[in-house]
Formats: structure tokens, C-alpha cells, sequence
């Protein structure tokens, strides 16, 4: 399994939809058995009322080690739904470390039918209507995307730091440096790393829990049993 830049990220535009769906013997007879991870990077400014605002300017979209990205919410929703078209009746489970966060940008952009949180921001999983379900792998591993990648045993994968400067404003037409493209990238490589280790372990993503303390409730109760 290849959890580097190795394998070229592509655009949007130069996407093969079909390449989710030959996945064979990747898939539960409920949802995708690999891992898929999703992330977004924004700019906050003031308008000209000094209202603070925020917008994304990019999203990448990791599957099983192959980074997918695009500028505009247009290109994900058109993504993600043709996606969703060819995993037939299957639901996608999509990782988003911090969802609470990303969960702002997207929430407006798809109609939920399920959703749960620990606190009035605090999302732990949302289901989309056509059965997209984002859950929270800050909540899954209870640790910062950077401890994340210092703390995987057999996908090698580290958080990049300081390649991108937050101070900037930047849109979706604003050209990027491919050291702040791999920045952006590296994020949900190690996502995708972190949950394919997890996949090995417990040989399913359905039986992965939402949360870090799934993990202790598990322990105890098969030693329990």
C-alpha cells in the first residue's frame, strides 16, 4: 500500500470516476473497506463591513493512497455525487480530521438525514441523504493530525509543516506552489494511512468505533465476554 506523493495527485478534470468502483474485494457488502479521507483548506478575511468571513480555496479527496482535488464546492458536489452513483446502493465512510471545522463550509452543500455530536459544535459523523457518511478522525484517534503521522507503525506518512503561509488570502483562482500543493496533499495521506492501519488491524472499517474510547468499550467487553 502507497501512502506517498508517489502516486501523482490529480485534478478533478483528469479524474476516472470507474477507478473507485473496480475496487474489487475492497468492499462490505454495506460500504467501502479502504480508506478515504477528505479535507479542505480555507482563507478568513474581513468584508467591507469588517464582518469576518471564510472560504475555501481547495479540497483534496484521498482514496487508498490516490489524492483527488479541485478548487470549487461545484467540482466536489459533482464529484462526490458520481461517485456515489457508482458505488451503487453502498454507503462511502469518508474521514475528515476535525469534521466540527470542515462541517461549516460543507453543511449547506448537502441535505443530512443523520448526524451525531458530543457538544453544540463538537461533530463526531454525519450522514448525507444519498448515504455519503463523514466521520471524525480527531475524535477516532484523539490526537492532532501532526501526532497522527509521528505515531503510524507501518504507513510512513508525516504531516508537513510550514510550507503554508496562513496570512495569505487566497481564492479558488489563486495559483499554488507545488510545495503548497504537497502541504495540502500530505494532510489526508496520513488520514488515509491512519485508517488503513486500523483496517489491517481489525480487518474492517465496520468495525472501526466513532470515537478513541470505542477502542477501551471494545477491549473490555470481548475480554469481558
Amino acid at each position: 500500500m502507497d501512502f506517498t506523493l508517489d502516486l501523482k495527485p490529480v485534478s478533478v478534470s483528469e479524474f476516472d470516476v470507474n477507478t473507485i468502483h473496480k475496487y474489487d474485494g475492497k468492499w462490505t457488502k454495506v460500504c467501502n473497506n479502504f480508506p478515504i479521507s477528505f479535507d479542505i483548506e480555507t482563507t478568513s478575511m474581513y468584508d467591507e463591513n469588517q464582518h469576518k468571513i471564510a472560504f475555501m480555496y481547495i479540497w483534496m479527496f484521498c482514496y487508498n493512497g490516490q489524492v483527488v482535488y479541485g478548487r470549487t464546492w461545484d467540482e466536489y458536489i459533482k464529484f462526490i455525487n458520481n461517485i456515489k452513483k457508482q458505488c451503487e446502493r453502498k454507503k462511502l465512510i469518508i474521514y475528515v480530521h476535525n469534521l466540527a471545522y470542515e462541517f461549516q463550509f460543507i453543511r449547506k452543500w448537502f441535505k443530512w438525514k443523520k448526524g451525531f455530536a458530543n457538544d453544540e459544535r463538537n461533530l463526531i459523523y454525519g450522514i448525507t441523504e444519498n448515504d455519503v457518511e463523514y466521520r471524525c478522525s480527531y475524535f477516532l484517534s484523539n490526537m492532532s493530525l501532526a501526532k497522527v503521522g509521528e505515531n503510524l507503525q507501518k504507513y510512513k506518512v508525516q504531516k508537513m509543516v510550514g510550507d503554508l503561509d496562513y496570512s495569505k488570502i487566497r481564492t479558488s483562482q489563486t495559483p499554488m506552489t507545488d510545495e503548497e500543493l504537497k502541504y495540502c496533499f500530505n494532510d489526508v495521506l496520513v488520514v488515509c494511512a491512519y485508517i488503513q492501519e486500523l483496517i489491517d488491524e481489525f480487518k474492517s472499517i465496520t468495525k472501526l468505533p466513532l470515537t478513541n474510547t470505542g477502542f477501551v468499550r471494545q477491549f473490555v467487553r470481548s475480554n469481558c465476554m
